[in-house]
């Protein structure tokens, strides 16, 4: 069974199954590109080249009907259709996306807005307070839509405000838990399953990050010696699928 494919971190299009890193290609930003895997159990180590910066001081994000502008110096090329959101601070739910842009300016770029999940782990209600505990890095004030809960189905198509987002540095997204108002008789679930959809629709506020090129991205697989022959050379990822790969090591591991 698929295990983080689709926490906080990881890509839509990406899995670990098994020892392999699954990446199949969204062919509406790497029309090009090719399913991969990689076998991360035989890895050596891993080298990377730095991210080409397109935008390097954004200024405010906003999302309205389906739509994400991100406003602020670039200097994007024409034929690029993909970008790698990092850095906000406000709008951390974007952190780590991929995301098809098009028609970039030196002002702005657009993307279609990507679906924003997390899957529920467990569920508590103790005094009309909402606890769900998931892998997300979402922002208080924006809301949530609940689906698929198997035990706590009570919340399956209820929409929540949420008030507070909890820190576990001891998990790799950062996050561990949100909670929201909820009025109903105390409630506790561990072992959920479930999907909770972050509302991003009308969001826009002022912030602070990066835009990088994941196109440009280069990666080198090194497998230990006594598997390949030293003198071959180290597997190549190129483009999106090494700027996926890198953020989702960087998101099981970091």
């Amino acid at each position: 069974m698929p295990v983080n494919a689709y926490e906080s971190g990881f890509q839509s299009n990406t899995t670990i199954h098994a020892a392999f890193w699954i990446y199949k290609p969204d062919f509406s930003y790497d029309p090009k590109g090719k399913e991969q895997m990689v076998n991360v159990n035989l890895l050596q180590y891993v080298e990377a080249d730095q991210p080409t910066i397109r935008m390097p001081a954004i200024s405010s994000i906003s999302i309205s009907g389906g739509v994400l502008t991100i406003v602020g110096q670039n200097n994007f090329q024409k034929n690029m259709n993909a970008a790698l959101i990092n850095g906000l601070q406000n709008a951390t739910f974007l952190n780590g996306l991929i995301v098809p842009i098009s028609n970039p300016t030196q002002t702005q770029i657009t993307a279609v807005m990507p679906v924003i999940k997390a899957d529920i782990a467990s569920v508590e209600i103790i005094s009309n307070v909402l606890t769900i505990t998931a892998r997300q890095q979402w922002v208080p004030g924006m809301t949530v839509t609940f689906s698929g809960l198997v035990n706590a189905t009570f919340l399956n198509g209820q929409t929540v405000t949420i008030t507070s987002v909890s820190r576990n540095f001891s998990d790799p997204s950062g996050y561990g838990s949100f909670t929201a108002n909820f009025t109903y008789a105390d409630y506790t679930f561990e072992n959920e399953i479930g999907t909770a959809i972050l509302n991003t629709n009308g969001y826009s506020n002022t912030d602070s990050g990066v835009v990088y090129d994941p196109a440009s991205r280069k990666v080198w697989l090194f497998y230990a010696e006594s598997n390949v022959s030293t003198s071959q050379h180290p597997r190549e990822l190129n483009g999106i699928a090494a700027q996926a790969f890198i953020t989702d090591m960087e998101a099981l591991f970091g």
